[in-house]
């Protein structure tokens, strides 16, 4: 969580990579393919949408179609999910690319562009 918005996050949570860390360690194990990780974080719901198994790494269209699944499975059990667009920052994937994979999530999931400039 040391890029992007898991950054963010990551500052806005202090102690959140660590606890996140260890839950894709006993579920997966180092590098694995989570796809989708739900917690409850100080009264927060966080969830950690994988795109790429090590940060270093360009996101993956497997991977970003295995979340998305995932994600749209257990959006119901949510009233409203927020997340930024996956994988064409850092992940270095095109917009066109994840747009036509995520155009399908359902209503109550709103995803967020941030360009630069616009604060």
């Amino acid at each position: 969580m040391g890029r992007g918005a898991a950054l963010s996050v990551r500052d806005a949570y202090p102690g959140l990579d660590s606890e996140l860390g260890d839950i894709v360690y006993r579920t997966v194990e180092a590098l694995g393919d989570y796809g989708l990780l739900c917690m409850k974080y100080e009264g927060t719901n966080i969830g950690a949408f994988q795109v790429k198994r090590h940060y270093i790494l360009n996101a993956r269209l497997d991977l970003l179609m295995k979340s998305t699944e995932m994600l749209t499975e257990v959006a119901n059990q949510y009233e409203r999910i927020d997340m930024n667009f996956p994988g064409i920052g850092l992940g270095r994937m095109k917009v066109d690319t994840v747009e036509n994979i995520i155009c399908g999530l359902p209503d109550n999931i709103y995803v967020w562009k941030w360009k630069p400039g616009e604060e």
